[in-house]
């Protein structure tokens, strides 16, 4: 229990750190009382519902991947892995577009409506960040997000059923699932590079909630 309260405490305190730093009610100058006393009046406002920061739980996708391989559940793993790429790249673009942006709800929405992760690690990450994703990083994840396709929208073809009625279609042999870890963790590290670098609030947020989590604990 001390573990998920521990876990829950550094996912949701930052995030309401930042929130605060967008709405000029803190700073990275404010007191460990001035922290205390924004937190605090911000939980008893009831509006964590209306937050432009996106929470992520941990890294719970990650310990599904990693027990998946290792029980070598491949399509698991990589269907899990679809989703991850997803959940990454939409909270990157949920605090790049509302934030620096300033996108409303309703401009981001139509934004990512419909869009591929293909999508949002070429030309919407090309608009956001000035620059271009690695090719091999963009390919590899596409050709993940495509398995994961084939393993949730399935359709076996005719032509590949074997003598006893099986499907031969074999998407567990598709793909090196050794490499999915290694890339989410790439391309969380680049998105994380990339936000820092955008949305300075956001490592702001971290540092003011390390420095008052370390002197309160």
């Amino acid at each position: 229990m001390e573990e998920i309260e521990k876990e829950i405490v550094e996912t949701m305190m930052p995030a309401i750190i930042t929130e605060l730093i967008l709405e000029e009610r803190i700073t990275e100058y404010s007191s460990d009382e001035e922290v205390k006393q924004a937190i605090t009046s911000y939980l008893h406002s009831g509006r964590l519902d209306l937050m432009n920061v996106a929470i992520t739980m941990g890294n719970e996708f990650e310990k599904a991947i990693e027990n998946a391989i290792n029980l070598g559940q491949n399509n698991v793993a990589i269907a899990l892995a679809g989703i991850c790429f997803e959940q990454i790249t939409n909270e990157f673009y949920q605090k790049i577009l509302l934030n620096k942006y300033n996108f409303s709800r309703r401009e981001y929405e139509s934004c990512m409506k419909g869009i591929s992760v293909k999508d949002k690690l070429t030309w919407l990450y090309k608009l956001t960040t000035s620059k271009c994703m690695e090719i091999n990083i963009v390919n590899d994840v596409h050709k993940i997000c495509s398995l994961r396709n084939n393993i949730v929208h399935y359709k076996p073809l005719i032509q590949n059923i074997g003598e006893w009625g099986e499907d031969e279609n074999d998407y567990d042999k598709s793909y090196d699932v050794s490499n999915i870890l290694p890339l989410i963790e790439r391309v969380k590290e680049i998105f994380s590079k990339d936000a820092y670098n955008l949305f300075p609030e956001e490592k702001m947020s971290k540092d003011i909630f390390r420095k008052f989590f370390d002197e309160n604990k």
